[in-house]
């Protein structure tokens, strides 16, 4: 069984309780400013957002859960300035079609887990300053940060906070892995021959929830496996054909010969009937 096999297999087995959603789907409110840039943008910060977007969209896909990515979540109705706009955000019991923003008081939800990518323009704030906007504000119970880049040190920290109102850093395993509880998923990092170090999410038995690049490949190599296998089929029908025709035409053969063998047959006993 592959890998993605083995995801698809298990993957409902391990979803986190979803509790049932009291707002109202809103996906644009007039008066307040969209994010004008809310696809992930180039570089290893890009191409991390991209990836992990992809991948829990994929994981929560048909559930009512809703993945964003750099788009602006508004937590204080009427203050447009109360807004922020996480790499990515998990919010549970909600539809999971596109928003042009996120409106906490709306929807009556707000997101589970946020998880901001280090870059040198937003890093000090993602360290410092959005850890408190996130707990105490907003209202969200896990946290995470991660340096994509493999050209800077490895930075890898999640926080959650209790039901008491605590903030505790998680602590990692053996493996170097974080539990996110709320997801019911692990996350690691891998380095990629570009450079890029790869945050992404695993099930609880260790199973990766498949990337993009995964499912592409794995969808060319069935192709060029079915193509092989039609290739085959054909070569092995061509030859089944190819042997009929060589069994009928021995048949024939084999016909025509005991034809000429029973007159040869009739002819000598006619011949040793004038001779008695």
């Amino acid at each position: 069984m592959d890998a993605i096999t083995a995801y698809h297999s298990k993957r409902q087995h391990f979803f986190p309780f979803i509790p049932k959603g009291e707002g109202k789907f809103t996906s644009y409110i007039e008066g307040y400013p969209v994010e004008e840039e809310a696809m992930p943008g180039g570089g290893h910060h890009g191409a991390q957002v991209s990836s992990m977007y992809t991948q829990l969209s994929g994981h929560f896909a048909d559930l009512p859960v809703y993945v964003g990515n750099e788009s602006f979540v508004y937590y204080r109705e009427g203050d447009i300035r109360k807004k922020v706009a996480p790499d990515i955000y998990v919010i549970f019991g909600v539809e999971p079609a596109e928003r042009k923003s996120f409106y906490i008081w709306r929807e009556k939800a707000a997101p589970r887990v946020v998880i901001e990518f280090l870059s040198e323009d937003t890093e000090k704030n993602d360290r410092i300053k959005k850890p408190a906007i996130y707990f105490k504000e907003i209202g969200v119970t896990e946290y995470f940060i991660h340096e994509p880049s493999g050209d800077k040190p490895a930075e890898f920290r999640g926080w959650r906070c209790t039901p008491e109102g605590n903030i505790e850093e998680l602590q990692k395993d053996e493996q170097g892995r974080l539990f996110s509880a709320e997801l019911n998923l692990w996350f690691m990092f891998e380095m990629l021959p570009n450079k890029v170090r790869l945050l992404r999410p695993y099930l609880p038995d260790g199973t990766p929830v498949p990337t993009y690049a995964e499912y592409y490949k794995a969808d060319k190599e069935n192709k060029q496996i079915l193509a092989k296998m039609r290739a085959l089929t054909e070569d092995a029908l061509a030859r089944a054909e190819e042997a009929e025709k060589h069994l009928q035409a021995e048949v024939e053969k084999r016909a025509q010969l005991e034809a000429e063998l029973e007159k040869l047959r009739t002819l000598l006993a006619l011949n040793a009937d004038k001779h008695s």
